[in-house]
């Protein structure tokens, strides 16, 4: 009571329902509503059960404060409902989009219950959608799932109350070979596509369509071996596919195996006799066998089909080349660059070509051309030298060698031909010095040992004549020519034995020259 101005009066007191009497409410509700549900949805003593064990769980975080216990989710995945409980797996893959659209727990509205999706999401993933493809993504990426076919217990559902986790359920990403092929197109890394498309095979050994994608890569980074291991297996399971028979045609050839090459071409004419690519690849077979008769009769009928080809136009060129018909084969590299003007390879054999040809107008014109195409080109120089020597012309022939040896200065061949054209103009200390500079790159080059000695000999050079000249015959070279020049050099240092032996070793080798004699008779 309250008292108000030396009054005694009565107040009204305002009912207050206590605590208990709250909880006490509560619980006789939720048994009612337990025992109601577990009736409901078994009709069996199971239901009823569940239904006490569930008043049971309820009392105790009401009443005990323990922790609330998990029952289910809601969730909607692709449009359709589907109830998950503890015991449950819940699988995803790249496909799947889903939401929890309810949680089943012992806490009134849900209050303090979140969930966390590892993988995915932010901390509260509840009633939010979400995609199966980067759960799949995240997965493959760290390797989490191995080979990829499933992978389970290394991502859950975690529901949490006040963040203590209060239950988890396993997430079973399920991986499919489409998945290894959108990733392997998605990188531009070939190792890593390797891996991808060999775990897609791994799923689905008689996906051929993978299987080629794979050996194509193979090919493309030099693993030839392993491309063609990729066609046989496609082969046992579809023997009549005839793409797969010239790749692993291809393939032969580029790992030196040209009877295998030939054997499996042989199978695909066999089936379709007009295919010129299958013809083309026999010619390429026999060619690496060096059988150039047999090159050239099926480079003509692949282009008996298919005349227009430029690339078998060429090969059939280097056959002919190779066979010494060098009017044919300059005929055919004509023909490809009527095709195609831009091929700069072409151009260059056809240079090559007049040059063995000694259409010495012709191979200045053709290499002229690749030097405008290619200004760096050292071999185009070497062979303008060639060519304008052959014309006599040795101011030009000397200037294109230079040329020559300031882009290669390495290249022991273009200082020899350059050391040739000094000497062919009596330039001979210039000579002298492109000879050595061809022995300090090629020690053995018997060649320039033998003209450095002549050059030697002829300035009276004598000891180091000797010495050169000695070097050339322990490397093999028997020549008459040489011996008969050491007996002179051994003559005029009066060592007359060594004179004489090398003399008659001369003329014992068919050196028929008076002065050889004349020099033998001296010497005795």
């Amino acid at each position: 009571m309250e008292y108000e101005s030396g009054k005694r009066t009565r107040t009204k007191k305002k009912f207050k329902l206590g605590k208990g009497l709250v909880i006490v409410f509560c619980v006789i509700i939720l048994a009612v509503a337990g025992l109601a549900t577990g009736l409901l949805y078994s009709g069996s003593a199971h239901g009823l059960f569940d239904g006490l064990s569930r008043l049971k769980n309820t009392f105790s975080f009401l009443v005990l404060g323990q922790k609330p216990h998990f029952y289910s989710i809601l969730l909607e995945k692709n449009g359709k409902d589907y109830p998950v409980t503890g015991k449950d797996i819940l699988e995803i893959s790249y496909r799947d989009e889903f939401i929890i659209k309810s949680i089943s727990t012992d806490v009134f509205f849900g209050g303090g219950i979140t969930v966390d999706i590892e993988g995915l999401g932010g901390k509260d993933d509840y009633g939010k959608l979400l995609k199966g493809i980067d759960l799949v993504d995240k997965a493959v990426l760290s390797g989490r799932n191995g080979a990829g076919e499933k992978g389970g217990g290394d991502n859950y559902v975690r529901i949490k109350y006040k963040g203590e986790n209060i239950a988890s359920i396993p997430i079973r990403i399920q991986i499919t070979p489409q998945d290894w092929l959108r990733y392997a197109r998605s990188t531009g890394n070939q190792k890593v596509q390797i891996e991808y498309l060999k775990r897609a095979i791994a799923m689905n050994r008689e996906d051929t369509n993978v299987r080629k994608m794979l050996a194509a890569i193979y090919l493309n980074v030099g693993m030839t071996a392993d491309a063609i291991v990729q066609y046989q297996e496609i082969l046992a399971l579809k023997p009549d596919d005839a793409a797969s028979l010239s790749e692993l045609s291809r393939c032969y050839i580029k790992s030196g195996q040209y009877g295998e090459a030939i054997k499996t071409s042989t199978r695909v004419l066999k089936a379709n006799p007009q295919n010129d690519a299958a013809m083309a690849d026999m010619g390429l077979a026999w060619g690496g066998l060096e059988k150039w008769d047999k090159a050239i009769a099926s480079y003509l009928l692949a282009l008996k089909i298919k005349p227009d080809n430029p690339v078998v136009i060429f090969k059939l060129g280097e056959a002919y080349e190779k066979t010494k018909q060098l009017g044919k084969a300059a005929e055919q590299y004509r023909l490809v660059l009527e095709k195609v003007p831009k091929a700069d390879h072409v151009v260059a054999a056809l240079a090559d070509v007049s040059l063995k040809l000694g259409n010495f107008d012709e191979a200045i014109r053709w290499n002229q051309e690749l030097i405008k195409r290619q200004p760096k080109n050292a071999s185009a120089y070497a062979n303008l030298g060639l060519a304008y020597g052959g014309k006599g012309l040795a101011k030009e022939e000397m200037e294109y060698y230079r040329k020559a040896t300031e882009l290669s200065p390495n290249d022991p061949l273009v200082h020899f031909n350059l050391g040739v054209a000094y000497e062919k103009q009596k330039r001979d200390q210039d000579a002298t010095r492109e000879y050595q500079k061809v022995l300090q790159l090629k020690p053995n080059d018997y060649d320039s040992l033998e003209r450095l000695a002549d050059l030697q000999l002829r300035a009276k050079r004598f000891a180091e004549a000797v010495s050169l000249y000695e070097k050339v015959l322990a490397g093999g070279s028997g020549k008459a020519s040489v011996h008969g020049r050491l007996g002179f050099a051994y003559a005029e240092l009066k060592k007359f034995p060594q004179a004489v032996d090398h003399y008659q070793k001369a003329i014992k080798m068919g050196l028929k020259d008076p002065k050889i004699q004349q020099a033998l008779a001296m010497a005795y």
